[in-house]
């Protein structure tokens, strides 16, 4: 199962655009908040056609999206939020604590703009990166690729390649 993620467009409904017809195979997508009105502009335009899952960023205004989800997938449990609420420019201790009292076993997480990929007491962390305003390089997004009973592969790409 491919999973596409990605998080933080901030206006850039141009980038989503690009994920959507590049990742065009996905199976979901996975956006982590920071441009939900983003993601309108570009289902507008029918480009996909798979599970979108959504959670609310800081800087998104509709309070009807949740900040934070669990999710399973294949036979993986994943919790997904934006980060800010866990204060993750600073540290992950908060996270890691909320991922393990979900016994979630794969964490994505967004806000900090900057991909990040680490595996603690057997939980992944997974952060894509942002696809308009990248704090460290160019603009990425990840794929999660699962497959039961196996190791989960995370990748890092670049948006515009």
């Amino acid at each position: 199962m491919k999973i596409v993620v990605f998080s933080d467009s901030h206006g850039n409904s141009d980038s989503v655009s690009a994920i959507f017809r590049k990742e065009n195979d996905a199976d979901a997508f996975i956006f982590l908040g920071d441009g939900t009105d983003d993601l309108r502009m570009a289902q507008k335009q029918h480009l996909i056609s798979q599970p979108l899952l959504v959670v609310r960023g800081n800087c998104d205004r509709n309070l009807r999206i949740p900040p934070e989800q669990l999710s399973g997938f294949e036979d993986k449990l994943l919790f997904f939020t934006h980060g800010n609420g866990y204060e993750v420019k600073w540290t992950l201790e908060g996270l890691k604590q909320a991922a393990k009292q979900r016994d979630a076993e794969i964490v994505l997480f967004g806000h900090t703009h900057v991909p990040y990929l680490e595996k603690d007491n057997g939980i992944y962390y997974f952060n894509p990166g942002s696809v308009a305003l990248p704090r460290r390089g160019k603009a990425t997004y990840g794929v999660l690729t699962l497959n039961k009973n196996k190791v989960p592969q995370f990748t890092h790409k670049e948006v515009f390649e």
